[in-house]
């Protein structure tokens, strides 16, 4: 059995920590931030639940799936999608181009622009990508319109909740743009995210989960990096009870 530091209580250093400790590993998880759960909190304004972070998840996804077999209850529902859908670009409400007859119609792009939207649609659901390449990257080297570029980006944002595309694995986006589409695909076209209600209750469940099989969360600690430990990754955290150092 080994002991692990996981740094940040946000969904995935919840989910990282909830993993390490399933395979029977000891962990410690800090956490600047007097709560857990980083940007999935979830706000209540004049009856309305706001989410911060991500607000759905998708049916066939990783992290419904790992939720499942964690045991960790989500609520929500299908969104409702009989009513048009719309982009924004410069002010102005552009249909949502989903289909090859949407994008030959739409007034957003010029003819020559169609051409290359239509170029990085096919390759987002078929084409590769090189290891270690971001998704910025990847549709940087694809697109020289600007204003494709940002369509491109859209689809990557909306399909993973991801606003870092810089710092996004083009191989992780692109996967989860395809599997998304596979299950509208062989579902009927059905709705293929779920829309949680409280996003904060995932993470406050994901928290008990781990609490409950013994496992430490240090709040209030604040991390700096050490570079001058040689080891793969170095941190100090400054606590009251102890200094802890890799």
């Amino acid at each position: 059995m080994k002991k692990y530091f996981v740094v940040g209580g946000g969904l995935a250093g919840l989910s990282a920590a909830n993993a390490l400790a399933g395979d029977g590993h000891r962990v410690v998880l800090l956490e600047q931030a007097d709560h857990l759960g980083g940007r999935a909190a979830t706000q209540q304004d004049r009856g309305y639940l706001l989410n911060f972070g991500p607000h759905a998840l998708a049916q066939a996804g990783v992290a419904a799936r790992t939720l499942r077999q964690w045991g960790v209850p989500f609520q929500g529902k299908e969104p409702d999608t009989s009513s048009a859908s719309f982009m924004t670009y410069g002010g102005r409400l552009h249909p949502l181009i989903l289909t090859t007859r949407a994008l030959l119609t739409t007034r957003l792009f010029s003819a020559a622009e169609k051409w290359q939207a239509a170029r990085i649609l096919q390759q987002i659901l078929s084409g590769g990508s090189v290891a270690g390449e971001s998704i910025w990257e990847w549709i940087e080297c694809r697109a020289r319109s600007p204003r494709v570029r940002q369509f491109a980006s859209m689809l990557m944002r909306v399909s993973t909740f991801t606003a870092d595309l810089p710092g996004l694995s083009a191989r992780a986006a692109l996967a989860q743009f395809r599997q998304n589409r596979q299950h509208i695909v062989a579902h009927g076209a059905r709705p293929h995210f779920h829309k949680c209600q409280r996003v904060a209750v995932v993470s406050h469940q994901i928290d008990f989960a781990f609490r409950s099989a013994g496992h430490v969360i240090a709040r209030d600690e604040h991390v700096a990096m050490t570079p001058q430990v040689p080891v793969a990754v170095g941190f100090a955290a400054n606590s009251s009870a102890a200094r802890l150092q890799l």
